[in-house]
């Protein structure tokens, strides 16, 4: 720990605290989403004493983070890059960096400069399932407008970056003087500001129950839809042309509890997904699902989508691949999509909030998410795409599955370990390593049939985040 980390580490520790109490709620952040910040004073090299502001690092999962995933910057600084100022988009990064007092800090979050502008010293900042869903609705923003304004600036959604803090400033110089406990962005979020992390959580919470208590909570009727069998030839084709489109091997998982089957299988609920819950979702789940498993039709729209977009943007851009992320198919259920189990699983739950969204706002006359073109802005920021680069320890086999046998021991528990360090998902009967790319099954592998029975059943669900492809797939 540096010298001026460790001389706020009292309030640093409360804001580890209560950063790790807000990643606890996967109904507030999801997979490094969400971000947090605290303003104190440090001591630099010279004795003197400067404003800093902790701010969670890019991508940081606020669930484990520790003191060392908050960013020091130069208070005095930040400021400065507020508006009236408009940094350029392209800028924000290096002159965030630039504002470090630590030159191997993290990249500070995209959302730093609303952090700065909050006067007060603990800010919290998620993106509330409940606001998120209770906005999607088609007199949404009056909901919300009419619960919240009292004590919150409301603020039309904006790409996060200079463009968000612009929108956050001019709606909190106007509501000067008003006793407010933060901004709700549309769309995006919620921040909460105040001198304590016990007082800033509190109003958080209480912002969030208010919204949830604004959805209608009526129990759904049980659902009595039967979960069909997996068809394997079906995963393994779908598994072959998604890996074509993405130019690489890529895993699949399969989500077919009664709950992820229903919403695949109700064309009405599939069809109204016209976005993720928040466009920060993008990188991960693509702005829209496949609907159905015709991965050509999907990548000629996807394409479409970046042209057109591209062309709106005037910027020089490079079309990321374009397979989808999510399938949603009646007798698949959902398929998530990733280069491995992991991101396979990061975008499958990511989508389930969107899912859960969808599923309240038809409810309640319809789905209105943030516009695709706020999606493509967020998708197709270097920043943003900084995520999936920080997340991307892939060896040259990740995507490829290895079915290992023996590999308790000796030789089979050797390759299997050589397998994994070199990115692939291993499937074996045996062996587990908690976390990784391992797939066990019961099983002695005793004959043929047995060993296809053990295929069929995981001993751990994690191991449906692969299929073994038939002879049509990469490899």
């Amino acid at each position: 720990m540096s010298g001026f980390t460790s001389y706020a580490s009292g309030k640093l520790e409360q804001l580890v605290e209560v950063s790790r109490q807000l990643g606890a709620r996967p109904d507030l952040v999801l997979h490094g989403g969400g971000n947090t910040s605290v303003k104190t004073q440090v001591k630099d090299i010279t004795g003197r004493r400067i404003e800093v502001c902790f701010v969670k690092g890019s991508g940081h999962d606020l669930e484990t983070i520790t003191a060392a995933g908050f960013a020091p910057l130069r208070l005095e600084r930040l400021r400065e890059l507020l508006p009236p100022l408009e940094v350029p988009v392209d800028a924000l990064r290096n002159e965030l960096r630039c504002a470090l007092l630590d030159a191997s800090a993290p990249d500070p979050s995209v959302e730093t400069l609303v952090h700065a502008l909050l006067p007060a010293a603990y800010v919290l900042h998620s993106h509330s399932d409940a606001l998120l869903t209770l906005g999607s609705l088609p007199d949404g923003e009056d909901r919300i407008r009419e619960a919240f304004e009292s004590h919150f600036a409301i603020v039309d959604y904006a790409m996060p970056g200079p463009a968000l803090v612009a929108n956050c400033s001019a709606e909190w110089q106007r509501r000067a003087g008003d006793e407010l406990w933060g901004i709700i962005v549309l769309g995006h979020g919620l921040f909460t500001a105040a001198d304590t992390a016990e007082e800033a959580w509190k109003w958080h919470v209480s912002a969030v129950a208010t919204a949830e208590s604004l959805i209608d909570q009526a129990a759904q009727a049980e659902n009595s839809i039967e979960t069909p069998s997996i068809d394997r030839v079906a995963i393994a084709k779908l598994r072959a042309e998604i890996c074509e489109a993405a130019g690489k091997p890529m895993i699949l998982r399969s989500w077919r509890d009664a709950e992820h089957v229903a919403f695949a299988s109700d064309e009405t609920l599939a069809t109204a997904v016209q976005g993720p819950l928040t466009p920060d979702h993008a990188i991960w789940t693509k702005p829209l699902p496949m609907v159905g498993r015709d991965v050509s039709a999907y990548g000629e729209w996807y394409t479409e989508y970046f042209e057109s977009n591209a062309k709106r943007t005037n910027r020089r851009l490079t079309q990321l691949d374009p397979a989808p992320r999510i399938v949603l198919d009646p007798e698949l259920g959902m398929v998530s999509v990733g280069r491995n189990r992991r991101e396979a699983t990061v975008s499958g739950e990511l989508f389930t909030h969107t899912m859960r969204a969808v599923a309240t706002a038809v409810a309640r006359g319809g789905y209105h998410p943030a516009s695709l073109e706020h999606n493509f802005d967020l998708e197709y920021w270097e920043y943003q795409q900084e995520k999936l680069h920080r997340a991307d320890k892939h060896g040259k086999l990740a995507g490829q599955i290895a079915l290992v046998t023996g590999a308790a021991s000796g030789i089979g528990r050797g390759c299997a370990e050589a397998l994994l360090n070199a990115g692939a998902s291993v499937i074996h009967p045996r062996m587990a390593r908690p976390g990784s790319e391992c797939h066990r099954f019961r099983t002695g592998f005793g004959g043929t049939r047995r060993s296809s029975g053990a295929l069929r059943r995981p001993r751990h669900s994690c191991s449906r985040s692969g299929h073994l492809p038939d002879r049509g797939a990469p490899r």
